[in-house]
C-alpha cells in the first residue's frame, strides 16, 4: 500500500470515527510539545491495542494575561499512525478533535502510578480521564524544509549503462 492510499484509509477511519461520536466535538490548537513512541498495550486475549501520547502546548488568555499549558492527549489503534501520515514534528501547529474517555474506580483497591502503590478510601472513587484524539488537522509546520519533497534521481536506461568491451560470461 503506497502512502497516499495509507492516508486516504486512514481519513476514512477517521470520518468513521468521527460519525461515531453523537456528543458535540473537542477541538484545541496548540504546538506539538512532543510525541511519544507507540506503546503495545495488547492483552493475553490476542487483542492488538496501541496507545502513543501527544504532548500540546496551548495558550489561553484570560482578564488579558496570556497562559501556557502542556496538555497530554491520547492517540489509540490506527490512530497512532496519524503523527507518521501527516509528517508531524516537534513545534508544528494542529488542530486536534478529541473525546473524553473516563474509567471510574474504587479508590480501595491499589493503585500504581510511576512505580508507587497508593491505596484508596473504601468509600470514595478515582476517575482516570484520557483525551483521545481521533483527527488532527496540520496548520503550520515548524521547519518547512522537511516537507519538501527531494529531488527526483534522473532516470537511467538499459541502453545508456556502458557495456564493457570483451564478454568473459561463461554461458
Amino acid at each position: 500500500m503506497t502512502p497516499e492510499q495509507e492516508l486516504v484509509t486512514l481519513r476514512q477511519q477517521i470520518k468513521q470515527a468521527e460519525k461515531k461520536y453523537d456528543n458535540k466535538p473537542f477541538m484545541m490548537e496548540g504546538d506539538i510539545v512532543a510525541f511519544n513512541p507507540k506503546v503495545d498495550k495488547s492483552t493475553t486475549a490476542g487483542k492488538n491495542f496501541f496507545v502513543r501520547e501527544l504532548i500540546l502546548c496551548v495558550t489561553s488568555f484570560v482578564n488579558g494575561e496570556e497562559y501556557k499549558n502542556n496538555v497530554s492527549f491520547q492517540l489509540t489503534g490506527n490512530a497512532c499512525d496519524l503523527v507518521e501520515s501527516l509528517n508531524l514534528s516537534p513545534g508544528d501547529t494542529i488542530n486536534v478533535y478529541f473525546s473524553l474517555r473516563g474509567t471510574l474506580k474504587d479508590s480501595e483497591k491499589k493503585i500504581v502510578v510511576n512505580g508507587e502503590s497508593y491505596y484508596g478510601n473504601p468509600d470514595s472513587k478515582t476517575c482516570f480521564t484520557n483525551l483521545n484524539i481521533y483527527k488532527i488537522d496540520p496548520l503550520a509546520v515548524a521547519n518547512p524544509t522537511r516537507t519538501a519533497k527531494p529531488e527526483p534521481k534522473p532516470e537511467t536506461k538499459v541502453e545508456e549503462i556502458p557495456q564493457p568491451e570483451g564478454d568473459d560470461l561463461p554461458f
